[in-house]
């Protein structure tokens, strides 16, 4: 079979770049080299990335669309379990990393992506465009400082009742010079978290703490003794003992975790329409329309488009009467 890898084309910026935004911000949040230097220094901690894919595994569908898939280790865990993966990257260093890794693969394409971009590469479904079973996210909204309107647009991608599954750092007391460094915006809760769901429109399945072990040794190695999580015989020692321990404790509603684990579904009649306010179609350029492209005030009544209503006889402006 021939290779699916490439799907996506960069989108050039000013600087000949192909982008000058990561996720939908204007610049990089954080150091773009320690998150990847990041990335790559945790390659051994695999008992604990295997265990995250199995959270999010239930939830994929045939046909998910990961964001943010940084080196594409989650790819390659979720690959085996589905017909199709979109692996999406928006930092032009790790999507051509992630474009050489998956080149010949067969079920893995890989697509430059921007959220919250309606037009040129951007999250926003043309009519007929394929949509997809689930959107997962692993440890990424945390950077982004819009991350309402990014969930709005993350489930855009996404067929009427599929799922948003995501897995962010918790607790703001964990906030650490480290998080700070790899462009943290913020350690969410699972109040903190509903709360994003529930403003971008979502139905949440479920909202809850994991790992309390982990956020532990955060608090104890990373917060206090300010250290830097990378590859070696501590990170591989943890992963060998202490994960499986974690994961034992994972059964029990323990109010506190390194994690918030979040399922959320898009509502019928969500999926692929650009957000604009709660419930309301909009165009591309976020005006109002009545879900067919006739742009209407938001409540129904047709419109020019800049908020003009009909004229006295009903006729929407620009639709005079046939002759």
């Amino acid at each position: 079979m021939g290779s699916r890898a490439g799907t996506g084309r960069g989108v050039r910026g000013p600087t000949g770049r192909l982008s000058d935004k990561v996720y939908g911000v204007p610049n990089v949040t954080g150091n773009s080299r320690l998150q990847s230097d990041v990335l790559e220094d945790l390659s051994d901690a695999r008992r604990y990335r295997r265990w995250l894919a199995d959270l999010a595994r239930p939830y994929l569908g045939d046909d998910p669309i990961e964001i943010g898939s940084g080196t594409g280790d989650y790819a390659m865990e979720w690959q085996s379990d589905v017909k199709s993966f979109t692996a999406t990257e928006a930092d032009e260093g790790r999507y051509t990393a992630l474009t050489q890794r998956f080149a010949h693969h067969d079920v893995v394409a890989v697509r430059f992506l921007l959220l919250g971009e309606p037009h040129g590469g951007g999250v926003y479904r043309a009519a007929g465009d394929t949509q997809h079973s689930a959107a997962v996210s692993l440890n990424v909204f945390e950077h982004i400082p819009d991350d309402v309107g990014a969930l709005r647009a993350t489930a855009a991608l996404v067929r009427p009742g599929g799922a948003v599954i995501l897995i962010v750092p918790a607790f703001p007391s964990a906030m650490s010079r480290f998080d700070l460094a790899i462009g943290h915006q913020r350690r969410y809760t699972t109040a903190s978290m509903r709360a994003a769901l529930t403003s971008a429109g979502l139905e949440i399945e479920q909202v809850r703490y994991v790992n309390p072990v982990g956020l532990l040794s955060w608090y104890a190695t990373v917060k206090a003794l300010r250290m830097t999580p990378h590859n070696g015989w501590a990170l591989r020692t943890y992963d060998r003992t202490i994960v499986p321990l974690a994961r034992l404790l994972d059964r029990l509603p323990i109010p506190f975790g390194q994690s918030v684990f979040a399922v959320a579904r898009v509502p019928s009649g969500r999926a692929g329409v650009p957000p604009g306010r709660a419930g309301v179609p909009t165009d591309g350029a976020g005006v109002p329309t009545d879900g067919a492209g006739v742009p209407t005030d938001g409540a129904g009544v047709p419109t020019d488009g800049a908020g003009v209503p009909p004229d006295g006889a009903g006729v929407p402006p620009g639709r005079g009467t046939l002759s």
